[in-house]
């Protein structure tokens, strides 16, 4: 029995190779098993294998998992593109043999996971079967595969501070300057004579207050006109206090004799 072997590889990832081995009556979705597995991938979630002509150019859609998608066809009867539902070829269903015209078939692969990878597959040699050997099976294989997306590490940008100018010291006094303090000597007279003239400043400014004072107190004291009247009426209310009864009548007749006054 022959057996068919696939080299595996990948733009995106240089020093990334496999080799498979599958018989032709095994179908894809034994290979999308064995490439998962050999490259230590996660389960994917979709994948896709696509038989290619000589120049890359996919051909019919053969997916890991059923689902219905819309394309484009023109109807000739209708003359015009129309718009038809389709369901893909499920990948348990496509035996290899069925899809290899060419002794060096081309396929593309894509792995919809965690991350998203393109491979390269091409046949590459019909060998032989070894007995008692299970397939499909890894006969070669070098480099990694992303399992996960990788984020890219953005440097914390550390805010540098500007260096503190350190402030002069004040300058202390010298302790030269210090002791002559000790040599000054306090002159009684001096102190004497500056309480003198403290003494006259305040002289000077005492007269001041004092006629502020003085005149206010007149103002004070002046006695109002009703005042003057009511000591009058006072005085003629007590006529016993006078002794001379008659000097007093010849005092007011000289009012009554002149009423012009």
């Amino acid at each position: 029995m022959l057996i068919y072997r696939f080299r595996i590889t990948s733009d995106e990832h240089d020093d990334f190779l496999m080799e498979v081995d599958i018989q032709p009556s095994q179908t894809f979705k034994e290979l999308h098993d064995c490439i998962v597995e050999s490259a230590e991938l996660l389960p994917a979630e979709r994948a896709f294998i696509y038989p290619t002509d000589k120049k890359d150019v996919r051909g019919l859609e053969i997916s890991l998992k059923s689902y219905k998608k819309e394309v484009k066809k023109y109807d000739p009867e209708l003359d015009e593109m129309v718009n038809e539902i389709i369901i893909p070829r499920m990948m348990k269903d496509a035996r290899i043999k069925n899809y290899i015209e060419d002794p060096h078939q081309r396929l593309v692969y894509l792995y919809h996971g965690k991350v998203d990878i393109i491979l390269k597959i091409e046949l590459f040699k019909i060998v032989p079967s070894e007995n008692m050997k299970a397939y499909p099976s890894c006969n070669r294989k070098q480099g990694t595969l992303p399992k996960l997306p990788v984020v890219p590490v953005i440097p914390e940008i550390v805010k540098q501070e500007k260096p503190k100018v350190a402030e002069p010291p004040v300058p202390l006094p010298t302790l030269a300057s210090l002791t002559k303090l000790d040599e000054i000597i306090e002159d009684d007279a001096e102190l004497a004579e500056i309480d003198n003239e403290i003494g006259e400043l305040l002289k000077e400014e005492a007269p001041v207050e004092a006629e502020v004072e003085e005149h206010t107190t007149e103002t004070e004291e002046e006695p109002e006109e009703s005042s003057f009247y009511d000591s009058d009426e006072e005085k003629m209310e007590h006529l016993e206090d006078f002794d001379n009864i008659e000097n007093l009548e010849m005092r007011f007749s000289h009012y009554d004799g002149n009423q012009d006054d």
